[in-house]
């Protein structure tokens, strides 16, 4: 998929095509977000199984609330919130404005 993303942005089409077919690249995303999500899930299930199984010396070498240690709570926020500085005002109201574009989609 990449590849013909690609391909359309660069204006190199296959013979006798006119770009994307939409139908085609949700099917395709749809593939590949049920397999996004079943490897998560998946993961979800062995890291349970690791976690349950824990001894107590195991469980102490991994508890949080360590002196000098933390991970900020607001790290995605912070790293969107830097991303979109670096954008100009157009590229910005492409960001912005994809929720409301995609809200049939998401819902």
């Amino acid at each position: 998929m990449i590849k013909a993303f690609r391909r359309n942005l660069a204006g190199d089409l296959p013979n006798g095509s006119t770009g994307l077919d939409k139908k085609a690249v949700m099917k395709y995303s749809a593939n590949l977000y049920e397999l996004d999500g079943l490897l998560a899930y998946r993961r979800a299930q062995v890291m349970g199984r690791i976690l349950h199984g824990l001894n107590a010396r195991q469980k102490a070498a991994l508890a949080m609330g360590k002196r000098d240690y933390s991970i900020s709570t607001s790290l995605t926020g912070d790293s969107g919130r830097d991303f979109l500085a670096t954008l100009n005002a157009d590229q910005r109201k492409l960001i912005t404005d994809l929720v409301d574009l995609q809200r049939d989609a998401l819902e």
